[in-house]
């Protein structure tokens, strides 16, 4: 479990340095709680379902998918 924490770290460095926003979605209840316990939860953004779906569907790629559908 250390070892995905700290990949996860790795990730959320990278992203920020390259301007990337990196998501956590739905992680497992065990997984969570380790989020909390070592406080990445203040570092990593964790949105919730309906945040994630609000995403998509308002994503420049949602809209040209919907685009090649329709036409």
């Amino acid at each position: 479990m250390s070892f995905g924490l700290g990949m996860l770290v790795l990730l959320h460095n990278w992203a920020c340095a390259t301007g990337i926003e990196v998501n956590l979605v739905n992680p497992s209840k065990r997984m969570r709680k380790m989020l909390e316990v070592t406080g990445l939860t203040s570092v990593l953004h964790i949105p919730s379902v309906n945040d994630v779906i609000e995403m998509f569907c308002t994503s420049h790629h949602a809209i040209e998918n919907v685009d090649r559908t329709v036409a």
